[in-house]
């Protein structure tokens, strides 16, 4: 991230209204679900970063807070989903918001460093980089997960011509007009807590009625507004999740090939994924294993195996 697109011209940019004593200090934010304790006591997600330009190049994480967890509704009404919902997203924001506290009043100002030998530098922060799952990044953007039209973070294209050529050419995302019908729908639902008044926040921008914490961050609601434009898809999630779910959809038809037409015990896909989960589990590391059933399905050492777990 430090030599794409979004880097170099925010540098650019500080160095022409702070002068050439002024430099960005990049910073990525990685989110993504992690539990902190298996006890069985109530747990925790942790928040953590890391700065890009180490010069070291040695890679040190930092735990910055955590996101305590918020369960699903007892109760099935409407009303009490929603007050979940709603203290759920409240939350993250709420977490997010504390340790970056500093952090945002570091990149609208500055930082004062001194290195051995050298002048006097200023250091100002930018966020370069969120790296999450598409549910963690809409989160984290106070944007609508489930049945949203406008599905992506980056533009306005509608879900019913995504991925066709009515699609290509979608307007971006406009920072500004999102953000001020956030800060709108979050005072109405300070006001009054009925869904019917967010209703046109959802349907125009898929956006929820919360505003983001890393909106305050300079960089990403002001000057080149790159809110959206730091989201990247975290692609260890998609290569595990996406390779396991096109290999299981496929074992169904290959055991019944197996096994001379017969159809597997387990069943549907639903039962197979289930099942490779559990053996990846058992075998302690997902990665190898779909490696393992990719690269050897058809080899005549691995079909007994197979066979015998699955069948």
């Amino acid at each position: 991230m430090l030599v794409r697109d979004l880097f170099l011209p925010e540098e650019a940019h500080v160095r022409g209204r702070h002068g050439e004593l002024a430099f960005v200090v990049g910073v990525q934010l990685f989110v993504d679900e992690a539990v902190v304790s298996w006890s069985g006591a109530p747990y925790m997600f942790p928040i953590r970063a890391r700065v890009v330009n180490v010069r070291n190049r040695e890679v040190q994480w930092v735990t910055v807070g955590h996101v305590p967890h918020v369960g699903k509704s007892v109760a099935h009404k409407a009303a009490a989903r929603r007050r979940a919902s709603d203290a759920r997203n409240a939350v993250l924001q709420r977490c997010l918001e504390v340790p970056l506290r500093r952090f945002v009043g570091a990149s609208q100002t500055c930082v004062t460093v001194d290195f051995p030998g050298s002048q006097t530098l200023t250091a100002f922060r930018r966020l370069v980089g969120l790296v999450a799952d598409q549910l963690g990044e809409r989160s984290v953007v106070c944007l609508v997960g489930n049945s949203s039209e406008f599905f992506c973070s980056h533009c306005v294209v509608r879900r019913d011509v995504a991925g066709g050529p009515a699609g290509v050419g979608a307007p971006a995302r406009d920072v500004t007009v999102v953000l001020d019908a956030q800060l709108d729908g979050a005072i109405t639902r300070d006001r009054d807590p009925r869904p019917s008044l967010r209703n046109p926040l959802r349907t125009e921008h898929s956006a929820l009625a919360f505003v983001p914490a890393v909106g305050a961050i300079w960089g990403l609601t002001t000057d080149s507004r790159n809110v959206y434009a730091i989201i990247s898809l975290d692609l260890l999630h998609v290569w595990k999740l996406g390779v396991v779910r096109m290999v299981t959809q496929r074992f169904p038809s290959f055991l019944r090939v197996v096994c001379d037409g017969q159809d597997a015990r387990l069943g549907p896909v639903g039962d197979t994924l289930e099942a490779l989960s559990l053996r990846a589990w058992e075998m302690g590391h997902l990665n190898l294993f779909v490696t393992f059933l990719v690269c050897h399905m058809l080899s005549a050492e691995t079909v007994p195996l197979i066979v015998c777990t699955l069948c």
